[in-house]
């Protein structure tokens, strides 16, 4: 925490603000967190607002504009309020102001917070005090995978720690309380307690991490957290203990080295004894069942998919297997969707995946140990690897995007006003046809040189309200929203991850305010047509986020981007089958439109539509691809597949491509180095008709309304 600066004598405020992981932690691209104290000295209550501005390059990097977040306040006499603040931090904008004012505006404390300027991997050590963190910080790394634009080799990195700072009133561990504040983590570890305590928004926030594809590692500390809370929600029922899996005996340690271990993915490490690393299978409920999770294979789970941890050195190795007092310590676990991993069990949730961990390492033995370290540096190059199979990791925010102007396209009417266009310059070349020859030539045959002069302001005239009658129709006699979302989420789960972008055009200027969808979601501008919109706030309070001072100029379009999470229905289920094909099952409540089934083993399939309640099995639909004629390119040193609209041009109809065309500024929005076919994860594409089913947005009659969908993965029933 950085203590405020006093800037009024009178007041009897102070503040103590700092990054919700501490100062060294990376911040990474995206969305950030601000945990601000506000300490009233007084006797009396004082309530205000606390204000968290940054100065950032605005779109297109044209100009500078601030980015604005306010939240009100009120602390009793000789008392203190937490307030956590979200906020768009990027390697560019390592630096916000906070500052507190009263109830009259006058500013009361201010004090400045400063953030690794760092796409490193982030450990977070949610345990007090983090002996993890002297141990693990600065650790030389390479990443395979790059989540920026530039492909080639990755550089080395150092491993950043996250350490978050206590609540000195309850001893409670202050977390995020929004998601996208986790934009930065890459694996969390957390004692047992610590999450059986965590409650409203803080753990909202964290399960929502987890589900969008967050990496959790726990450490059991008490028999009742295995049993019923939290943890057990996470992994699917209660936990026992067992025997820790005998393949953890086999892995090797690791020493810090000069040389930086990859993260990269690795090959199994025999001998492998039966059974390690697979997951649990469902009890078929039919016959039918029955036979279709035969031929699912052990890949599939009741929540999700799992990506094998790798079990290679990670560096120089000192040894296998780890020290005879840590391996006294091991501890098995069982129940559930868990099953034996390099870590002791794990088990999968949404996009992401939940550790219980047979060891301790956060204290001796296994703190000192170099094979509890290479545990550690695996579960962290799992976790970063797994980045790259989302679109739109939870907090991206827009920094990933490679090209937001598609995006913006999309959402413009404007963009529907060519054929207006066409049609006033038809008029117009009629106009100077019927103002020149036509009546001169008139006017020379009836003898009247004078007849010009009243013809030619009337067709002018006439011309003239033509073309406006002709833009009023093209642009709209009233403003309109547009909405394009993409929602993310596991196999099988009824809840997903969604960025929303949300278009406003009106025709008449006016101050908005844009709300978010739920709690717990962030907003930002993503572009506008006009740099004179003002200053649009960020404003925080009981029922969520808005936008408010959002302003939007006559016929110009503004957009904003909203990371959240919504419902799914029953959700999509999706089973790989023995000979290769993928099965399909719509549990959403809604028809589902332009599907498209990848299949690893065989290949990509098109199906015009899937009713809710259907199945269809992947080599029922129409072929688009095979594996070997994906497209290639390389983010860091990983090969990553990413979306081809020219090839799903080429083989399906015109008029089918260009109902699938808002995918070009999906993936436009999300970045270049997204794996969207992987070589080993079933993926399922398409769009939810009906949307998302609002029909008003800001006060602006929405028109359109378009919901895609990305479920990666194998989970639930077919």
């Amino acid at each position: 925490m950085i203590p405020g600066l006093l800037v009024a004598a009178a007041t009897h405020l102070s503040i103590d603000a700092g990054p919700v992981f501490g100062p060294e932690a990376a911040a990474g691209d995206g969305w950030a967190e601000i945990v601000a104290r506000v300490d009233n000295a007084g006797t009396t209550a004082e309530k205000g607002t606390l204000e968290v501005s940054t100065a950032h390059p605005a779109l297109y990097y044209s100009s500078e504009q601030k980015f604005v977040a306010q939240a009100p306040f009120h602390v009793e006499g000789h008392s203190s309020a937490l307030i956590h603040v979200p906020v768009p931090v990027g390697r560019y904008m390592p630096t916000v102001t906070v500052t507190a004012t009263d109830s009259t505006g006058a500013k009361t404390a201010e004090t400045t917070v400063s953030f690794a300027a760092s796409t490193s991997p982030l450990l977070v050590d949610v345990s007090h005090p983090s002996r993890l963190s002297v141990v693990m910080r600065g650790w030389p790394m390479a990443p395979t995978w790059n989540p920026g634009h530039a492909y080639g080799s990755s550089p080395s990195t150092a491993l950043t720690m996250g350490v978050p700072s206590v609540d000195p009133t309850t001893g409670d561990v202050l977390l995020p309380e929004h998601t996208a504040a986790y934009a930065a983590a890459t694996l969390v570890v957390m004692p047992s307690d610590a999450l059986a305590h965590l409650h409203g928004p803080a753990l909202d926030a964290l399960v929502g991490w987890v589900l969008s594809g967050g990496t959790l590692a726990v450490v059991p500390m008490r028999p009742e957290d295995l049993r019923t809370g939290i943890l057990t929600t996470l992994v699917g029922g209660p936990i026992t203990t067992t025997s820790p899996p005998p393949a953890l005996l086999l892995l090797p340690s690791i020493k810090r080295g000069a040389v930086p271990p990859s993260l990269g993915p690795g090959v199994p490490v025999p001998p492998v004894p039966p059974g390690w690393g697979a997951a649990p299978t469902p009890a078929p409920e039919t016959p039918e069942e029955e036979e279709d999770e035969d031929d699912a294979g052990s890949g599939a789970t009741p929540i999700g998919y799992y990506v094998p941890a790798r079990t290679t050195p990670l560096g120089p190795s000192t040894g296998v297997g780890p020290s005879p007092a840590l391996r006294s310590k091991l501890v098995g676990y069982t129940g559930g969707n868990l099953r034996p991993s390099a870590y002791g069990a794990t088990a999968p949730y949404g996009l992401g995946q939940v550790h219980v961990l047979a060891f301790d390492p956060t204290r001796p033995p296994a703190l000192e140990d170099g094979w509890s370290h290479a545990r550690v540096l695996e579960m962290l190059s799992d976790a970063w690897d797994r980045h790259a199979l989302t679109l739109f990791p939870p907090g991206v925010g827009n920094e990933r995007a490679s090209n937001n102007y598609e995006v913006h396209r999309a959402l413009d009417p404007n963009e529907n006003f060519r054929a207006a266009l066409g049609f006033a310059a038809i008029l117009l070349v009629l106009y100077s046809v019927v103002s020149g020859p036509l009546v001169f030539l008139r006017a020379r045959k009836r003898g009247r040189p004078l007849d010009p002069l009243v013809w030619a302001p009337v067709a002018s005239a006439t011309c003239f309200a033509a073309v406006v009658l002709v833009g009023l129709a093209g642009k709209g006699w009233s403003g309109r929203a547009r909405h394009l979302s993409l929602v993310e989420a596991g196999a099988g789960m009824t809840r997903g991850s969604v960025h929303r972008f949300r278009g406003f055009f009106s025709s008449q200027t006016r101050t908005m305010k844009v709300r978010a969808s739920e709690d717990g979601s962030v907003l930002d501008v993503l572009s506008t047509d006009s740099q004179d919109t003002g200053q649009a706030v960020l404003r925080l309070d009981k029922d969520g986020a808005s936008l408010e001072n959002l302003t939007s100029l006559p016929w110009q379009t503004v957009v904003v981007s909203e990371d959240g999470a919504t419902q799914l229905g029953g959700g999509i289920a999706v089973r790989e089958k023995s000979d290769g094909s993928v099965v399909v099952a719509n549990h959403t409540g809604h028809a589902l439109r332009n599907v498209v089934v990848w299949a690893p083993q065989t290949d990509a399939s098109w199906f015009a539509s899937i009713d809710d309640g259907a199945t269809v099995i992947s080599t029922g639909g129409r072929t688009l691809f095979v594996p070997t004629a994906r497209e290639e390119h390389v983010a860091g040193t990983r090969t990553v597949h990413p979306w081809d609209s020219g090839r799903l041009r080429n083989v399906l109809a015109s008029k089918v491509a260009d109902d699938m065309a808002p995918w070009n500024a999906l993936v436009g929005g999300g970045g270049p180095s997204v794996d969207f076919w992987p070589d080993d994860v079933p993926v399922v594409i398409g769009e939810i008709a009906g949307g998302e089913g609002a029909t008003s947005d800001a006060g602006l009659r929405i028109e359109s309304d378009r919901l895609f969908f990305r479920i990666v993965g194998e989970g639930g029933a077919t």
